[in-house]
């Protein structure tokens, strides 16, 4: 089933950190606006090392069961139908992200590129590059990181660089004026967002060349991804403020307009929408791998290509329904999202690194 091919350490940190951006670049600047206020910036750097902790969990589990994928070993750990009910979890926990970030690709499209467009044609239109993706495999996918990462630095630093003359330290001031406990909370959800879902690597980890640099690869992929993040989410707070920034669903597209130079270089917010296609199609499309390579594993096939085009319909459909509107959207991450993605992104990856397997796990993926 893994026979998609091998990835190497560099491409590893790459797509890992791509994934981190992904939606986030655009969704996260408001969130953390929303519940920090002008401590946006302490609790993303907060968030920021939670997260980390989290790679490192993964990063022991994929150590320790280095050709296996998490429902494989959940099979080890807890027998066979623990395992079968832990691998069931999962596919319904990568389904409703992969709905989500379908989602959130047609509300913007829809919304501030092509308004008037029937999100039906957004959600197929990207679904089927997304299936495309995943049935090539994730050493193109590997590759295609290689290529695109750097026109998303590229991108960035315009972005960063030429809204600097519009920064307001005062914006940010007075520091810590709500007390600690908005910025914890900030940090959590901050944690939660991009980091949580790094899961989704625990399906990849066997694709590794050299499984031992595996810590050290996850580590530099997610700190890059998630300094990248936390960049922007200050920028936005110096130059938009706490109100535009918490109000505004997309206010990383919104700081992209501000920028003027010279009185001819104007209006390239088209810039950030191309870093977030190229970053949101390969969280998506990595989504997808490890929701199609799961049920392929739970139903014994073979092929995980098989199951790949079954797959996108459900999440057409899924993806139409599954928020109704933005402020539904809002509210589920900020107050139902972070305990269930920390169910599946923390509480059961720790259980099946403390438990122990009945037999050596060597000699278990031997057989």
């Amino acid at each position: 089933m893994l026979k998609s091919g091998k990835i190497s350490t560099r491409q590893f940190a790459l797509l890992v950190f791509t994934f981190t951006v992904g939606s986030s670049i655009l969704l996260v600047p408001s969130l953390l606006a929303g519940e920090a206020k002008q401590d946006g910036w302490l609790a993303g750097i907060a968030g920021l090392i939670i997260g980390l902790l989290y790679v490192l969990l993964y990063s022991r589990l994929g150590k320790k069961y280095p050709t296996m994928t998490i429902v494989q070993y959940s099979e080890v750990v807890l027998g066979k139908w623990f395992g079968k009910i832990i691998a069931v979890l999962f596919f319904f926990f990568f389904f409703i992200i992969s709905s989500s970030l379908l989602w959130d690709i047609g509300n913007f499209m829809t919304t501030q590129v092509l308004a008037g467009t029937p999100i039906q044609m957004v959600y197929i239109t990207f679904t089927l590059v997304t299936i495309m993706g995943a049935k090539l495999g994730i050493e193109v996918l590997g590759r295609t990181a290689e290529i695109f990462f750097p026109w998303i630095m590229l991108f960035f630093l315009l972005i960063v660089v030429f809204t600097t003359p519009h920064i307001h330290f005062q914006k940010v001031q007075p520091v810590l004026e709500n007390g600690i406990t908005p910025v914890v909370r900030g940090a959590v959800l901050f944690s939660v967002i991009p980091f949580v879902q790094l899961s989704a690597f625990l399906m990849v980890i066997p694709s590794l060349k050299e499984i031992k640099k595996v810590n050290k690869s996850f580590l530099i992929g997610a700190a890059a991804g998630g300094s990248l993040l936390l960049i922007i989410s200050t920028t936005a707070l110096f130059v938009l403020g706490v109100d535009l920034t918490a109000r505004n669903h997309f206010p990383s597209y919104m700081l992209a307009k501000k920028i003027s130079i010279g009185g001819f270089l104007e209006r390239i917010e088209s810039f950030v929408a191309m870093m977030w296609f190229i970053t949101i199609f390969f969280k998506l499309t990595i989504c997808f791998y490890a929701l199609s390579l799961i049920l392929s594993q739970m139903l014994g096939i073979n092929n995980y290509r098989v199951v790949t085009l079954p797959l996108g319909m459900l999440i057409i459909v899924f993806g139409l329904i599954i928020f109704p509107n933005e402020a539904y959207a809002g509210r589920f991450v900020m107050e139902t999202w972070p305990f269930y993605a920390l169910t599946f992104g923390f509480f059961l990856p720790l259980l099946l690194l403390v438990f122990k397997t009945g037999s050596d796990p060597s000699n278990r993926q031997k057989r």
